[in-house]
């Protein structure tokens, strides 16, 4: 009996394509009986959680376009694309990364172990929905292309999420992270909660902002996530804050719009109700140390 288990865990098949549309066709073929495979951490975790492989794979790792990191410079638009199937270990030594969009790299510091991080890849953390760097990646604007049977289409990341969650044979392709304009920013990444390699965060926060020297904030993003949640964009106390000038007042109604409108799930070691009020805090509390240096530096 425990023989015949093992073989039906293994795939009868893995295909390994050389092109975007050539892996889509396999996909829509096989459809539910095929899955997607890069850096294989995902299946590997659920192989061990006794969820047996689908009958086919069909690879990634072949299809040169995905494993490109480049930095672009068009007129007067700057990014960093980032194909889908790039390691997090490689985001995580990124020179590029580091000087620009840092708090993607402090979010790629806490995905699970080094070990899963030399063979996981940010297009398969994106696609698990609730991985730990798509709280950074929309707080810094990240844009998505991504190949469907309209062929390749570029949007926000939230409207790719939409998508994926909706066709499955979705295929992300790249990553489009924009280079912010000079200026005063605060951005951060913090996450906390219960954790062992592999099982997600509890509460995943992340922020930017433009500040200017008189403390008025300007193209802010918010987003929180954790869980088994999808992370996702506060955009009514992103508006709470837009325009504003920075102060102890403000953050009060910012803690109160965050509880209002930050709705979680639920999970095994906490409920909503503490999900939600430890995001407030997180976020709250970072722009509070904010003004409490400011503070400092006046005196």
């Amino acid at each position: 009996m425990a023989e015949q288990e093992e073989i039906a865990a293994v795939p009868a098949a893995v295909y390994r394509p050389a092109s975007i549309r050539e892996a889509w066709e396999l996909k829509r073929k096989f459809n539910e009986n095929a899955a997607m495979i890069a850096g294989g951490t995902l299946l590997q975790m659920k192989r061990e959680q006794g969820i047996a492989f689908p009958p086919c794979l069909i690879s990634l790792e072949n299809i040169q376009a995905l494993q490109a990191m480049e930095f672009i410079e068009d007129g007067a638009a700057a990014y960093l694309k980032i194909g889908a199937c790039v390691r997090l270990s490689a985001l995580r030594k990124s020179l590029f990364v580091k000087k620009d969009w840092r708090i993607l790299q402090e979010a790629v510091k806490q995905v699970a172990a080094p070990a899963v991080r030399n063979r996981a890849t940010i297009g398969g953390n994106i696609c698990y929905m609730s991985g730990d760097t798509i709280p950074a990646l929309l707080a810094l604007g990240a844009k998505a292309a991504w190949f469907s049977e309209r062929g390749l289409k570029m949007d926000t990341l939230e409207v790719f999420l939409q998508q994926a969650r909706l066709h499955s044979n979705t295929i992300l392709a790249s990553i489009y992270l924009p280079k912010q304009p000079p200026g005063n920013w605060i951005s951060f990444y913090q996450k906390v909660g219960r954790r062992a390699a592999f099982t997600p965060s509890l509460v995943v926060v992340s922020v930017c902002a433009k500040v200017s020297n008189e403390n008025h904030i300007s193209r802010i993003r918010i987003a929180a996530g954790g869980g088994a949640g999808q992370p996702k964009r506060l955009t009514a106390s992103e508006a709470l804050l837009e325009g504003a000038v920075l102060s102890e007042e403000i953050l009060a109604g910012v803690y109160e719009k965050i509880m209002e409108e930050y709705d979680p799930l639920p999970g095994n070691f906490a409920s909503a109700a503490y999900l939600k009020t430890a995001a407030a805090n997180l976020i709250v509390s970072r722009f509070a140390r904010f003004l409490d240096r400011e503070d400092e530096a006046d005196e």
